[in-house]
């Protein structure tokens, strides 16, 4: 279980919302943006690992790694 009180390595600063897709006129507790950043991740697992993917939908290679970034956080990002 996560802590949402302290802050994770490398997450998104709870004092720089600016590069969210959050409402800005919103102030966010750490538990809000953690959720808001799991659920897309979720989002992104269970596409590429509930089955095995091809190798067409799943290339593994720098762009596709890139996509697969944006689609994790690309709806909080």
């Amino acid at each position: 279980m996560i802590d949402s009180t302290k802050p994770i390595d490398d997450a998104t600063p709870l004092d720089d919302i600016s590069g969210l897709k959050l409402t800005s006129h919103k102030v966010y507790a750490l538990k809000e943006i953690y959720v808001a950043e799991a659920n897309n991740i979720a989002l992104a697992t269970i596409k590429y690992l509930s089955v095995p993917p091809s190798k067409k939908q799943a290339p593994f290679s720098y762009e596709w790694f890139s996509k697969l970034h944006e689609e994790m956080l690309g709806d909080v990002r």
